[in-house]
């Protein structure tokens, strides 16, 4: 009975042969690459979760740049370099513009109809943040600093997202108050609006 079985399941299937091949994608012979499969993936989110696991609690927790090998992995050192230069463009981008640097030197941005921002102290990159199960709202991820760009994902309720470089607050404008923090794989996320002039949730808590 068992060399039945094992020499059903070790013969070839006609036609069928198996090259792995991660780029195939051929629609009448049915073979579908991984990275095809990926990219449709990728056009069906967000995917609810089924009803049988919708009590499940998910921990998002990427890590697709930290388990590059070699080269293509950059330490959190030449990230936290990365952004600075990249801010520091930012700053000399908009020399001269408005009414002039800040007083205390805190590093931020100006954002045009919101304000001026300051780099807030107190946590770092890495940290973990829970999305407020009592707001039962979903916490919007953008892709940039900006209100105004795209939405990329959601955090659900109860679930986690990581930080992955300083909080920065309104310090002056329409925004004041409003609390915003890079996420982790991309984006931007709102952390607190609670201070904003006509109030608001607090999103995520540590």
């Amino acid at each position: 009975m068992s060399d039945d079985v094992g020499s059903y399941v070790d013969a070839p299937v006609p036609g069928c042969d198996a090259d792995f091949d991660k780029a195939a994608w051929q629609l009448e012979a049915q073979k579908y690459g991984v990275i095809g499969l990926l990219n449709l993936r990728e056009a069906m989110l967000p995917i609810p979760k089924p009803p049988e696991v919708a009590h499940f609690k998910f921990l998002i927790c990427p890590s697709s740049v930290a388990d590059l090998p070699g080269p293509d992995r950059d330490s959190y050192e030449q990230r936290d370099a990365r952004d600075a230069r990249r801010l520091g463009a930012e700053n000399a981008d908009r020399k001269g513009k408005g009414k002039g640097k800040g007083k205390d030197g805190k590093g931020g941005r100006f954002v045009q109809d919101m304000g001026k921002t300051e780099v807030m102290t107190g946590s770092q990159r890495g940290q973990w943040w829970r999305n407020c199960p009592a707001n039962k709202l979903d916490v919007i991820v953008r892709e940039q600093f900006s209100l105004q760009s795209p939405e990329i994902w959601k955090v659900p309720p109860g679930h986690y997202v990581q930080q992955s470089g300083p909080v920065e607050v309104f310090v002056s404008g329409p925004a004041e108050g409003l609390q915003r923090m890079p996420v982790l794989p991309r984006g931007w996320v709102t952390v607190d609006a609670s201070a904003v002039q006509f109030g608001g949730p607090t999103y995520l808590e540590q």
